[in-house]
C-alpha cells in the first residue's frame, strides 16, 4: 500500500491551496485599502488648498486695506472702495 494515503495528499493539497488563496486574498485586499487611503489623502491635500487659496484671497485684501489706515489714518470712498472689492469677491467666485 502507498505510504499516504489518497485522504491525506486531498486533504494536505486542499489546506495548502486555501493557504495560497488567502495570503492572494490577503495581498489584494491590502493594496487596495492602501490604494483608497492615498486617494483620500490626496482629495485631502487638494481641499486643504483650495481652503488656503480661499481664506488667503481675503486676508490679503484686509491685511492691505489695514497698512493703508495706517499710513494715511484713513481712506477717502470707502464706501466705493468696499463696493467695488464686493464686486470681485463675488466675480471670482
Amino acid at each position: 500500500m502507498s505510504r499516504f494515503s489518497p485522504l491525506l495528499i486531498s486533504a494536505t493539497s486542499f489546506f495548502l491551496a486555501l493557504a495560497i488563496g488567502g495570503a492572494l486574498i490577503n495581498f489584494a485586499e491590502r493594496r487596495r485599502r492602501d490604494e483608497q487611503r492615498q486617494a483620500v489623502k490626496d482629495i485631502g491635500i487638494a481641499q486643504a488648498h483650495i481652503l488656503e487659496h480661499h481664506l488667503n484671497q481675503p486676508l490679503s485684501a484686509t491685511f492691505a486695506l489695514a497698512s493703508v489706515l495706517r499710513q494715511r489714518g484713513g481712506i477717502d470712498n470707502f464706501d466705493a472702495l468696499a463696493e467695488l472689492r464686493k464686486r470681485r469677491l463675488t466675480a471670482t467666485h
